[in-house]
């Protein structure tokens, strides 16, 4: 856990920050190399001017074809080293991480190196096209994907948040090796990265491997351009489609505005998390009685996202009747603020879930996602848990009276084809 591990940050002479948690004992040991550089940054303004549209899932195919080295593919070498290796791309980060136990530094070493030297080739990206378009097809039969890009696309059709981390079949059909050299030279540089590991292994060395390992000085990140189209029509906005499902899958949120130059995402974050968890978490008067009349199951989850341009709260899961459940939200809110927060219930919902946190960081792997999350925002994990020691009930209200407001809210269900039930 993080009251266990000692914290070390520093930034080499290239610009990228090496974040250590060394956990003298753990066997376990975890490192991610994290790039600030998402599936939103479609629009960029590279040094010499010139703007730069590169299609929707480009960042996701990178995150792909960077595995692939004139050698074979990075993933198989990290076998014989006993290492575990993996990626993900989030709408704002690209992050290629592994676990180990033994050799530590060698897959280091790798992952360092074929993450800086990609190698692209036309017949290797065409491969890709294919593996990832079969992907494409399977993300788009999944119900909680499509209600959760398609509560997006209701909330910010103005921005590119709305578009799906992978792409289209079509948009990733226009994807060469220069868009991704491209991408990669002007993302995937030292002071636009970040390298966070954990586990019992020397700072010092971990430092001294990415210096040899990156490069020197890479060049200036480009600006990023998140161009508006469609303005949000205002709410409550209902919508969806039909897809083949026992019962409806749905997502209902409210959409935020950018946060203002100064303050902090995880700040905002911790506001919007109690304030769910006030009106419709697990714990509330609503969720007990929409649970006990079968509206709402387990599964049902709230979340705060943020990226450049804004941030939405959303909730959802399955139900029989998603407009009961998001009338149900938007009237409890309504009541609450009139009535008045309860200040003993937010101060037990507030440690609870400084708990949860705590919880979630008592492994190397949760150490490093978090803090690589948290370094992008200009904050650590330290940050994180302090907002949620220091918030106050007064934040979460305003909050509330700003954002959770019916001319902020949406809808989108994903209901049984053909208006029965499977």
């Amino acid at each position: 856990m993080i009251d266990r591990a000692v914290s070390r940050r520093h930034t080499l002479a290239s610009g990228l920050t090496v974040c250590q948690f060394t956990m003298p004992g753990f066997h376990q040991k975890y490192a991610q190399y994290t790039t600030h550089f998402g599936a939103v940054d479609e629009v960029f303004i590279t040094e010499d001017g010139v703007r730069q549209v590169t299609p929707a899932g480009v960042a996701h195919f990178l995150e792909h074809k960077v595995f692939e080295q004139k050698e074979g593919n990075a993933l198989q070498m990290f076998a014989p080293l006993g290492a575990s290796p993996n990626a993900f791309t989030s709408q704002t980060i690209t992050a290629y991480h592994f676990e180990c136990t033994d050799r530590f530094y060698e897959s280091l070493e790798l992952l360092l190196t074929f993450v800086n030297n990609p190698y692209f080739t036309e017949e290797n990206v065409k491969k890709e096209r294919g593996i990832i378009g079969q992907e494409i097809g399977m993300v788009n039969d999944n119900p909680a994907w499509r209600a959760y890009t398609g509560l997006f696309s209701v909330l910010f059709p103005d921005h590119r948040i709305s578009t799906s981390v992978i792409g289209t079949v079509e948009s990733i059909g226009r994807i060469t090796p220069d868009t991704l050299r491209l991408c990669h030279g002007n993302f995937y540089s030292p002071g636009n990265m970040v390298l966070t590991v954990a586990g019992d292994v020397d700072f010092e060395k971990v430092c001294r491997i990415a210096e040899e390992r990156t490069p020197k000085k890479g060049p200036a990140v480009a600006r990023r351009s998140y161009e508006t189209g469609e303005a949000f029509r205002g709410g409550p906005v209902r919508d969806g489609m039909e897809m083949a499902v026992s019962q409806p899958v749905y997502l209902l949120g409210f959409r935020d505005r950018e946060i203002p130059a100064g303050c902090s995402p995880r700040r905002r974050e911790a506001a919007a998390t109690l304030a769910a968890e006030l009106v419709c978490g697990p714990s509330s008067p609503l969720f007990s009685k929409l649970y006990g009349e079968n509206y709402v199951t387990r599964d049902f989850e709230t979340e705060y996202v943020s990226f450049p341009g804004g941030g939405a709260l959303v909730a959802g899961g399955e139900g029989r009747d998603p407009e009961r459940v998001f009338d149900a939200v938007l009237e409890e809110t309504k009541r609450q603020l009139a009535e008045g927060l309860s200040e003993e219930r937010f101060t037990r919902l507030a440690r609870a879930a400084l708990g949860k946190r705590l919880r979630l960081l008592d492994s190397p792997e949760g150490l490093c996602v978090a803090e690589a999350e948290a370094f992008f925002d200009g904050e650590s994990i330290a940050d994180t848990l302090s907002h949620y020691r220091t918030l106050r009930l007064t934040e979460v209200e305003a909050f509330m009276k700003e954002v959770m407001r019916p001319e902020n809210a949406g809808l989108y269900q994903i209901t049984p084809a053909g208006g029965q039930r499977a």
